[in-house]
């Protein structure tokens, strides 16, 4: 990648294919939301370090466990998160204004933009440092649930207008998902 010169994404789809070509032989690190289906854009998502902000309707509690659980990726969480960054040591990195989303990947409505780099350009240490990302604590999970769900119920959240639908599955929902009040946690990616 390094060799490579910077590219515009002009779209959803152009994003998610690029993120998916840089993560499909390397593992790396993410910083992003993850709404539901995440893990359909994931190729390899066995020990990825996943940084998200722990906020509905943004992150989907049950795509973040199923993520922790049964694929194995080390998810964290880091407060008042909004960058977008996909980021491998050799095949470069996206940084864009797309989510990890079906929605934002193309089959919402949303209108995204990213810009491919070679992996050089990103700090991508400096920028984990700042964001200063914690272990998913069950604590911490279940407060999202509990907010997805009031979102899922058509509530409002405080601080916020309106109603909103998010589309959250129970854990229940979930076949076989591993116990919500004890997630596990999985060793930092080697990049």
């Amino acid at each position: 990648m390094e060799g490579r010169v910077t590219r515009f994404l002009p779209d959803g789809q152009a994003v998610r294919k690029e993120v998916h070509r840089i993560f499909k032989s390397e593992k790396g690190r993410r910083v992003a939301f993850v709404g539901k289906s995440a893990e359909a854009y994931l190729p390899r998502p066995k020990g990825i370090e996943l940084v998200c902000w722990p906020h509905a309707p943004g992150t989907n509690p049950s795509t973040i466990e199923f993520l922790m659980c049964k694929r194995k990726a080390d998810v964290r969480f880091a407060r008042r998160l909004h960058m977008k960054v996909y980021w491998t040591a050799t095949q470069g990195a996206v940084v864009a204004s797309a989510n990890l989303s079906t929605n934002a990947y193309g089959a919402g409505a949303l209108h995204e933009a990213g810009v491919l780099l070679a992996s050089s350009k990103v700090d991508v240490d400096a920028l984990l440092d700042a964001v200063k990302p914690q272990k998913v604590t069950a604590t911490a999970l279940e407060k999202l649930r509990r907010a997805a769900g009031a979102l899922e119920g058509g509530r409002s959240i405080p601080g916020r207008s309106g109603r909103f639908s998010i589309g959250y599955t129970k854990p229940s929902a979930r076949n076989g998902s591993c116990s919500p009040s004890m997630p596990t946690a999985v060793a930092r990616a080697s990049v």
